[in-house]
């Protein structure tokens, strides 16, 4: 295709391309469901660090403020 053009469903229909045995995709969309799952799960322990790793900075800026920690 070139810039501007667009297949139309009628064409798209006719096309043929390789799709796995259903079994396999089932197989594949577990393994995908789990692998999101655990990127999910790592970017929620990364928010939970970056909250209290924000929190424990603002208590030593607090700390410093008012002479209860020396820099």
């Amino acid at each position: 295709l070139r810039d501007g053009q667009s297949i139309r469903a009628k064409e798209l229909s006719i096309l043929r391309y390789p799709v796995p045995p259903a079994a396999e995709q089932i197989e594949i969309a577990e393994y995908l469901d789990e692998m999101t799952g655990r990127v999910d799960s790592a970017g929620k322990t990364a928010q939970r660090s970056i909250t209290l790793a924000s929190g424990r900075r603002a208590a030593l800026i607090a700390a410093a403020g008012t002479g209860k920690s020396e820099v």
